[in-house]
C-alpha cells in the first residue's frame, strides 16, 4: 500500500501552478476525499512508512517552501483568473486542506506527545483569554486547527 499512498499523494499534489482545467480538479479533489478515507479507516493497519510519508505530506502542505508557496499563490492567481470554474479550485483546496486535517488528527491520535502539546497550547489560551483576540462567528474552528499546528511545529 506505500506505493499506492505515496503514487495518490503524487496525484493529489499535481496542482503546483500549471494549467488544469475544472474537470482535472474535479479528479485530483476526488482522489483526495478517497484517499482521506482510506487514512480515517486505515490508519491503525498503515505502514510507519506510509504513516511518514502522510505526515511528511500534511506539512509540507501547512509550510511549503518559499519557493513552492510563490509557485502555488502564482498558479492560483492564474487560475482565478482563467479558470471557468472557480468552484473546482475551491472545491480541490477544501479536500486537500480534510486530508491534511484527517492526517494531523491521525497522528495526534497516536501520539502522545502530540496530544500533551495540543492540550497544552489550548490550556495556555484559555488561561489568559483577554490577551488574545475575539474569533469571528464560524472561524472557531479554523482558530482551535491553527493552535493544533502550531502545537506540532514545536514538536
Amino acid at each position: 500500500m506505500a506505493e499506492g499512498i505515496t503514487m495518490q499523494l503524487r496525484e493529489i499534489a499535481a496542482y503546483r501552478g500549471e494549467a488544469l482545467d475544472a474537470l482535472q480538479l474535479r479528479e485530483l479533489t476526488k482522489k483526495a476525499a478517497r484517499l482521506t478515507t482510506v487514512v480515517r479507516n486505515n490508519w491503525p493497519t498503515l505502514t510507519d512508512d506510509e504513516k511518514q510519508t502522510l505526515r511528511a505530506f500534511a506539512y509540507l502542505i501547512i509550510e511549503p517552501p518559499r519557493d513552492m508557496q510563490r509557485k502555488l499563490l502564482e498558479g492560483l492567481g492564474y487560475a482565478m483568473l482563467f479558470l471557468d470554474d472557480s468552484q473546482a479550485l475551491r472545491g480541490y483546496a477544501a479536500s486537500l486542506a480534510q486530508l491534511v486535517e484527517e492526517i494531523l488528527d491521525q497522528l495526534e491520535r497516536e501520539s502522545p506527545v502530540l496530544q500533551k502539546a495540543v492540550a497544552d497550547a489550548l490550556e495556555e489560551v484559555f488561561a489568559n483569554p483577554t490577551a488574545g483576540e475575539s474569533i469571528p462567528p464560524g472561524e472557531e474552528l479554523d482558530y482551535l486547527q491553527s493552535i493544533s499546528n502550531k502545537a506540532f511545529r514545536r514538536i
